[in-house]
């Protein structure tokens, strides 16, 4: 999976199972030992030119070289 990092931003926004139009490949939460959803209801947000809708949700996060 790539990933675009936004050095500007707290936040790391990736596609989920929780997609019903993502394109493959996207996170499979329940294969993560440490992913928690922290809401029941969908936000959504604006960045400039795009947008997103989605769970706030906490997970530990490790890069690796390709």
């Amino acid at each position: 999976m790539n990933v675009i990092y936004d050095t500007g931003s707290d936040w790391l926004t990736i596609e989920t199972d929780f997609c019903t139009n993502c394109i493959a490949p996207v996170f499979n939460t329940s294969a993560s030992s440490t992913y928690t959803n922290k809401s029941s209801s969908i936000f959504s947000l604006k960045y400039g030119s795009a947008s997103l809708t989605g769970y706030s949700a906490l997970d530990t996060v490790a890069l690796a070289p390709s």
